[in-house]
């Protein structure tokens, strides 16, 4: 399985790495390196539910909500001021948000597919 890596601190460190070596030889595989991190593929992330202290942290920032009560799913935009997810023309309140509430939230739409009715 593959395992995610911060690229810019592994970068950081081969940067470092180069800076301090004189070696021509290193320093040409230092540079391919490097490149590679960054041309590296990212791993998408698990899309799990967002819970009520995930929301919390993505103040001004999207979520997809879908329903459980026949609502179309949308994106919401996450509104601490006001304590709620929001879009032009819907509302939706976090103050009673808990497994029992009849939406869930997910950083991007379930199996990477936004249904549009």
């Amino acid at each position: 399985m593959a395992r995610a890596i911060d690229a810019y601190t592994l970068n950081n460190d081969l940067v470092s790495w180069y800076n301090d070596t004189e070696d021509e030889k290193e320093k040409s595989i230092l540079r391919r390196m490097m490149q590679r991190v960054v041309q590296a593929p990212t791993i998408t992330p698990p899309n799990e539910a967002l819970t009520l202290e995930q929301l919390r942290e993505m103040d001004g920032e999207p979520a997809y909500v879908v329903s459980a009560i026949g609502e179309r799913s949308e994106w919401y935009i996450v509104d601490l001021e006001e304590n709620e997810l929001k879009n032009p023309w819907d509302r939706i309140a976090l103050d009673n948000w808990d497994e029992r509430y009849p939406y869930t939230a997910y950083r991007r739409p379930p199996d990477g597919k936004e249904t549009i009715k």
